[in-house]
């Protein structure tokens, strides 16, 4: 689950979910953590849309909760 939050008085919006490392083959392993990213100029669906392009990019992997 993603969870979005305004920051103020700076506007940008805070994306964090809980997430796990993936090894080389794709599959998730190790301990799930917080990802917490924060996006300023963006509208609350593209700060979660580059939220998610982030994680990918890092080979991480959403935890379903």
């Amino acid at each position: 689950m993603i969870t979005v939050e305004r920051s103020f008085p700076s506007g940008a919006w805070i994306v964090s979910a809980l997430v796990v490392d993936n090894d080389p083959d794709g599959n998730p392993w190790g301990s799930p953590f917080y990802e917490r990213l924060t996006f300023m100029g963006y509208s609350k669906r593209e700060a979660v849309e580059r939220y998610r392009e982030a994680i990918h990019r890092r080979g991480l992997s959403l935890v379903a909760v």
